[in-house]
């Protein structure tokens, strides 16, 4: 449909200096026509670093589309790895994290981590005063 593609993180970003050691991934839930799809976003400093649809949200699947923002930022910088990303606690997400960039640490989401917390301890709560 084109001749390219415009690199998104080449254009909002455009030196290696400034790409972030943070990050926030997450996949959103959508629809595309009546298809159900997951639109991977990388996110850091209040910027969307990319957004990458994906027919299901397994790790191998999730793990191309993160690593399209992994291609664009090593164009930038061969050796870029970030330091943290944030996620939600789904497995497929973290693990493709962990396939593209080996040292990474991952950092659970707060409000996610308290709803686990609070979902778990309800068959407890006839021992909360």
């Amino acid at each position: 449909m084109s001749l390219g593609r415009n690199s998104l993180v080449g254009t909002t970003v455009k030196t290696a200096k400034k790409l972030p050691s943070h990050l926030l991934g997450d996949e959103k839930h959508t629809q595309w026509y009546k298809d159900k799809v997951y639109l991977a976003t990388p996110v850091a400093e209040g910027c969307i670093l990319g957004a990458y649809l994906v027919k299901q949200a397994t790790e191998s699947d999730l793990t191309l589309a993160y690593g399209e923002f992994a291609e664009e930022s090593w164009q930038l910088d061969q050796t870029y790895e970030p330091q943290t990303v944030n996620t939600d606690g789904w497995k497929a997400t973290q693990k493709a994290w962990q396939n593209l960039y080996e040292r990474v640490q991952l950092v659970l989401c707060f409000l996610h981590a308290a709803l686990k917390i609070r979902d778990r301890s309800r068959r407890l709560k006839d021992q909360h005063e």
